[in-house]
């Protein structure tokens, strides 16, 4: 039983940390090989921290290992948000000025996941597990994160019917990744917590898989 529950968090970080190096190697210089890399691992370093959250075994523990992972969550949409604008076409160079905003942003929440504006505290379930308390400006940072993936995902809209033949045919194969793997982690890690229960927060992580590894597939399968 112990396996089973181990198990898929560490699918969850294997399985991003792999695919992300697995692309990086086919081509190392290509922009949008390195971003989607650098994705990929920043989801296994969320993932990674909300499993040792999990497995905290005191209140100081559990809410150091929420924040962190929290701010690990906070580059998540901002690296979706950069990789939409290089892909499919390396040509497609972002607008500096919008990207480096966002990426302010995500920072700026990352930071501020370290105090009790965005976690304010732990409490146990019943199951004798620790899990997160919402702070006061965690509404904020769940504006923030879903306003950034939906404008990414609208990026992606635009380029579908901007491009044809082998774009299109990626486009179609991350629209469907990112849709999966975006809307569980969004209800499990964010809807829920806002709302007194975090302990569905190991699920999210889970799911982002399925959004690197359709993506890893439209990068290489599709070229």
């Amino acid at each position: 039983m112990r396996i089973l529950i181990y198990a898929l968090p560490v699918f969850a970080i294997l399985g991003n940390l792999t695919l992300g190096l697995f692309v990086y190697s086919q081509n190392r210089n290509s922009r949008i090989n390195s971003t989607y890399a650098v994705t990929a691992v920043i989801a296994a370093l969320w993932a990674t921290a909300i499993f040792f959250y999990s497995e905290a075994t005191t209140a100081g523990e559990a809410l150091w290992r929420s924040r962190l992972a929290g701010a690990f969550s906070s580059f998540v949409p901002a690296m979706f948000f950069y990789f939409f604008s290089v892909f499919p076409r390396e040509k497609d160079a972002p607008k500096d000025n919008l990207e480096k905003l966002v990426f302010l942003t995500a920072i700026f929440f990352s930071g501020l996941f370290f105090s009790d504006l965005l976690v304010s505290g732990t409490a146990i379930g019943q199951n004798g597990k620790y899990y997160f308390v919402a702070g006061p400006a965690f509404v904020l940072f769940i504006v923030y994160f879903v306003a950034i993936m939906i404008f990414a995902f609208l990026r992606l809209v635009r380029k579908y019917f901007q491009y044809g033949g082998v774009s299109k045919l990626q486009i179609k194969y991350v629209f469907f990744g990112f849709f999966l793997g975006s809307i569980f982690p969004i209800l499990t890690n964010l809807i829920i917590p806002l709302f007194g229960y975090s302990g569905l927060a190991g699920i999210g992580p889970f799911f982002a898989v399925i959004t690197v590894s359709f993506i890893s597939f439209a990068i290489t399968k599709t070229r």
